[in-house]
């Protein structure tokens, strides 16, 4: 019988608290009671110079992805990666790299640039870049790599995406 009251007396409360909530004005509006026969209330807006605005928007990178126009290629082949990106605002001086096809020393093989000022809305970047060739030699063997998209500005790293193609000897 004791668990029973106690848990009336927490519903109690809690309904309680809950119609008090309710009866909080909203913000942004005055609320006033009015003395009168009729015990009527009105609302009254703040005034404009102390509603707040909401702060703009820093640009900002939403998308990024690197994708190649095939998965297979072999050794000297001209490989064409296309960088999407999509951005809220502008981003000036924007730095994206494509880079990868990494040796058996640990050298990544491929590595090319682009300074570019970002629109607000979707962008693509194409790099069209001459694969190594697989060899003894230049320590590639055939097989499958990874293909990396970066985008910086400011010495700052925005976004990061990856792709993978295989290449063979030919």
């Amino acid at each position: 019988m004791q668990k029973i009251l106690a848990v009336l007396f927490a519903l109690v409360l809690i309904i309680g608290c809950t119609s008090e909530q309710e009866q909080r004005p909203s913000p942004g509006v005055e609320t006033k009671q009015v003395d009168s026969s009729n015990q009527s209330t009105e609302s009254v807006p703040e005034p404009l110079a102390r509603q707040s605005q909401p702060p703009p928007q820093e640009p900002k990178l939403l998308s990024f992805s690197i994708s190649t126009e095939k998965d297979y290629y072999v050794s000297n082949e001209k490989l064409t990666a296309t960088v999407t990106l999509e951005v809220r605002g502008e981003l000036p001086g924007v730095r994206v790299t494509v880079h990868g096809v990494e040796n058996l020393n640990e050298i990544e093989l491929l590595n090319q640039d682009k300074v570019m000022s970002l629109k607000d809305g979707n962008s693509s970047l194409n790099f069209s870049i001459n694969l190594p060739s697989c060899s003894y030699c230049s320590r590639l063997p055939a097989g499958g790599y990874w293909i990396f998209a970066e985008a910086e500005k400011d010495n700052r790293t925005l976004a990061l995406a990856n792709c993978s193609i295989n290449l063979s000897a030919g």
